[in-house]
C-alpha cells in the first residue's frame, strides 16, 4: 500500500483544536509530538487515510483554507507568517471531510477512524473537568 497516512490528532490540552498531517510512520509521529513536556496532556490518533504520495495532507489543508483561512492556526514571527498543521475544528468535522473524500474516490478501505482508548478516554474527562474549573 501507500507511503504513509494523513492523519487526525487530537490533544486535550486543546480541544478546540485538531492537527492534519502527514506521516510515514504515525505511530512515531505522535511518540515524537508526545516527548514535547511542555504538553499538558498526549496527542491521540483519532483517524488515518493512506495514501500513495507523501505530503497529500497539504491538499487537504489547501481545500480548507479555501472554504475558511481563518481555520488554520497561524502567527507573525520575526515579520514571517507561520503556519500551522493545527485547525479550529472538530475531528468529528474533519473526519467527515475525509470520508466525503473517501466515499468519492471509492477508497473507503484506505480511511480507518480508531476508538479511544480507555487510558485516553481518562484524560480527555480529567482535561475536561480541568479546563472547566473556575480559577481563584
Amino acid at each position: 500500500m501507500g507511503n504513509g497516512v494523513i492523519y487526525i490528532l487530537t490533544n486535550p490540552s486543546f480541544p478546540q483544536l485538531v492537527k492534519i498531517g502527514y506521516a510515514d510512520n504515525v505511530q512515531e509521529r505522535v511518540n515524537i509530538l508526545n516527548r514535547n513536556p511542555g504538553l499538558s496532556y498526549s496527542f491521540r490518533i483519532y483517524a488515518t487515510y493512506d495514501v500513495n504520495e507523501r505530503l497529500e495532507d497539504l491538499k487537504i489543508h489547501k481545500i480548507i483554507d479555501k472554504l475558511n483561512p481563518t481555520l488554520r492556526c497561524q502567527e507573525e514571527v520575526n515579520g514571517k507568517a507561520r503556519v500551522r498543521e493545527f485547525l479550529t475544528m472538530t475531528a468529528e468535522t474533519v473526519y467527515q471531510i475525509f470520508e466525503a473524500m473517501a466515499e468519492i474516490s471509492g477508497t473507503m478501505d484506505r480511511l480507518h477512524l480508531l476508538k479511544a482508548t480507555a487510558e485516553e478516554k481518562a484524560a480527555e474527562e480529567n482535561a475536561e473537568e480541568v479546563l472547566n474549573l473556575d480559577v481563584i
